[in-house]
């Protein structure tokens, strides 16, 4: 690797694996001797579900909620991709034609949703 010295590399990914780790352990070794509650996700999800239900739906206009969640689905897929594509493009040393392969899709993914927008149909569309 001529760009990131790899023990460098290795010692701060290494760091942030014990970091993390430590976390986890510390969190498990106080929920087994009952200082923390244990990790429920039924109680969880129960509760974020009444807190969302109870606010009003917006009257007009997008909503804020459902294109938040949205958003951070695609973007965080998007950016799993981008990572995937240029990760194996550097390992086969093309790392600029990994990244310049996923630009045509990106731009006719914009371009088409005037096209979307036209044809979605008009009852499931948000006033």
């Amino acid at each position: 690797m001529r760009y990131v010295p790899l023990n460098g590399l290795r010692i701060a990914v290494g760091g942030l694996l014990l970091v993390f780790g430590l976390q986890w352990l510390r969190k498990a070794l106080l929920r087994a001797v009952g200082l923390k509650d244990k990790h429920d996700e039924d109680a969880i999800f129960t509760d974020e579900v009444a807190r969302l239900s109870v606010q009003t739906p917006p009257s007009t206009g997008r909503d804020a909620t459902a294109f938040t969640v949205a958003f951070k689905g695609v973007f965080l897929e998007g950016l799993e991709v981008v990572v995937i594509v240029l990760t194996l493009g550097a390992a086969d040393h093309r790392l600029a034609l990994a990244a310049a392969g996923p630009a045509p899709r990106s731009s006719s993914s914009g371009s088409s949703a005037p096209w979307w927008r036209a044809n979605w149909p008009v009852s499931r569309r948000t006033p």
